[in-house]
């Protein structure tokens, strides 16, 4: 299929999921055989969510493997890494995408999510008030666009995206709640799609002409890239929940540098330009770092990465005890709180942040850690394995933290 075919497609509006568009996307999704999971229901609160996933999904291992391949497709083998041939570049599908098949596979992937909990929970997808992909894929937006056209949703719903890297579906629920109220009552829909789409250069056509225009964005700057081959969705009505306290902060012009300092200990040495790293402003302590030049990565390691993520998270506790008390005017209680979720791309730091910085105890329900792989993907996860058990009064604090230096700690309540 073409370029000029596949643009077309995008912009001809609520009919531009074209049929040849369709079938590239349910070839490629018949091809990895893509399975959903049980899907998780709370029929009280109207609410459905799925995890599903395709070709061979990453264990760490598997992720370190993937990331040197990276390193190597961007020519930087300079760095000290030995490249493994395997990885990334032995998966089934990383073969089966050009440029041309990418968009309809990721499309196809995000419709068929949304129609599993969509079916589970009994809506109809015609009737969602809202839909919103959450990716590190640079085509977000046209997928957004696909998805409602493909599942007959009116073009006058919107349809959004949220790019940020980790944690980019907590995001967008986050986003959800906080305009809840400029949308009319019914069910919204969040799907998180992780299609190694950070690993962006082997899986364009790079002889294509407007190839890099594509082949752009966090990991450009950077080698570090997540893998997994899931998709997450929620249906859900915002409007179930109250958000109680929130805290945030968020550096702008990152440019995604920080995804470089979960590069762990790859080279066991720091670039060049570290000196005042940290800074302070009036949102507390966030990071600074310089533009890596086009042929260097960023690295830190692994200790390093650590005090990092554990100073910016510390502030934003603190942050977040303070905004809660001055909300609810008492200090925060952690045994008061039913469910935790957390949504950040390093494991390391869990107990650090659950026990130190927000006191919570051991016997608080664990942390789920398989999200590592799967970082656009977390709140999905998070919210399959606890929906079934929340109830009206229940209290959810969820943590998210990733590599575009988004940092959150929101606390919302089931009404």
């Amino acid at each position: 299929m073409s370029h000029d075919l596949l643009q077309a497609s995008i912009h001809e509006g609520e009919d531009g999921y074209s049929s040849e568009l369709r079938m590239v996307g349910e070839r490629a999704v018949e091809y990895q055989e893509l399975h959903f999971h049980e899907p998780a229901v709370n029929h009280a609160l109207g609410a459905a969510a799925v995890v599903g996933d395709w070709g061979i999904a990453m264990n760490p291992d598997e992720h370190l493997r993937a990331v040197d391949e990276h390193v190597r497709v961007m020519g930087r083998e300079e760095l000290g890494r030995s490249h493994v041939e395997s990885g990334f570049s032995q998966t089934r599908w990383s073969k089966l995408m050009p440029y041309s098949e990418l968009l309809p596979f990721q499309a196809e992937v995000s419709r068929r999510a949304i129609l599993e909990s969509c079916r589970a929970v009994g809506v109809d997808p015609s009737n969602l008030k809202r839909i919103s992909v959450a990716s590190t894929t640079p085509f977000s937006e046209d997928i957004a666009n696909l998805v409602r056209a493909s599942l007959g949703v009116s073009s006058e719903v919107p349809a959004e995206y949220v790019a940020a890297a980790c944690n980019s579906s907590a995001l967008a629920f986050d986003l959800h709640l906080q305009e809840a109220a400029n949308y009319p009552d019914g069910p919204q829909a969040i799907v998180g799609l992780e299609t190694m789409m950070s690993l962006r250069e082997p899986l364009v056509d790079l002889t294509h002409p407007d190839a890099y225009n594509y082949a752009r964005g966090v990991t450009d700057r950077t080698s570090l890239s997540f893998f997994s081959d899931r998709a997450a969705a929620l249906v859900y009505d915002p409007k179930r929940l109250r958000v109680l306290a929130r805290a945030t902060h968020g550096e702008p012009d990152t440019r995604g540098a920080l995804g470089g300092l979960m590069t762990i200990d790859f080279t066991g040495k720091e670039v060049e330009g570290y000196s005042g790293l940290l800074r302070r402003n009036g949102r507390g302590v966030v990071a600074h770092i310089p533009d890596p030049k086009p042929d260097q990565a960023v690295y830190m390691n692994d200790l390093g990465t650590t005090r990092l993520f554990l100073t910016l998270l510390r502030s934003l506790a603190d942050k977040f005890k303070v905004q809660y008390g001055e909300r609810m005017g008492e200090p925060f209680d952690p045994s008061r709180v039913e469910h935790v979720m957390a949504h950040h791309p390093s494991f390391q730091i869990h107990n650090h942040l659950r026990e130190k910085l927000l006191g919570f105890s051991q016997s608080v329900m664990p942390w789920c850690r398989e999200h590592v792989n799967a970082p656009a993907c977390t709140f999905g996860m998070e919210m399959a394995r606890v929906l079934p058990n929340l109830q009206v009064g229940d209290r959810i604090l969820q943590v998210f933290f990733g590599a575009g230096a988004t940092g959150q700690i929101l606390l919302t309540e089931i009404v």
